[in-house]
């Protein structure tokens, strides 16, 4: 089943964890496409074997987080972006505001709009208000500046889809 528009951007809103999927940009037109999909835990339990006794320890019976079918991708379509960012989740100071509870996130006011308004002319040149959203993924955070909010589908993923990220 294809989610679109209101009801697959609460389904994003809802998700425990996404992986990044893949980006495209189109260059000069302000469109940036983000795929994500869902995530789960593994029902398989890990047995790690790192040469450590201590870390073993630790790690014992952990699960890992997985993208498997049945999962969701989210196709995140931006058609006014003005500057974007990608960068590793460990790099990522949070706003003192940050919303956890969703990975899709919308600021009005952050370090990355005020660097916009400082260090660049978007704020003189464009006569709509510019929206922050980032996106939180489990290695990746992306922010987006836009004058305009992203389009959001979402699909079940397939066997085939996954099979083909393997290539």
């Amino acid at each position: 089943m294809t989610l679109k528009g209101a009801a697959a951007a609460a389904r994003l809103a809802r998700e425990n964890g996404l992986a990044f999927a893949g980006m495209e940009i189109a260059s000069g037109s302000g469109e940036l496409v983000l795929w994500a999909d869902g995530t789960r835990v593994d029902d398989e339990e890990q047995a790690p074997d790192t040469g450590l006794p201590e870390l073993d320890a630790v790690l014992s019976g952990s699960r890992a987080i997985v993208v498997r079918p049945g999962c969701r991708r989210y196709e995140i379509r931006f058609t006014s972006v003005v500057m974007h960012a990608h960068y590793d989740e460990g790099l990522h100071v949070p706003e003192d505001h940050e919303d956890f509870s969703t990975p899709l996130r919308r600021y009005t006011d952050s370090r990355f709009l005020r660097f916009l308004k400082d260090e660049t002319l978007a704020d003189k040149l464009l006569d709509e208000p510019l929206l922050h959203y980032r996106i939180a993924m489990l290695n990746d955070i992306i922010d987006v500046a836009a004058t305009t909010p992203p389009d959001v589908l979402s699909r079940v993923l397939t066997v085939s889809d996954l099979w083909m990220m393997d290539d």
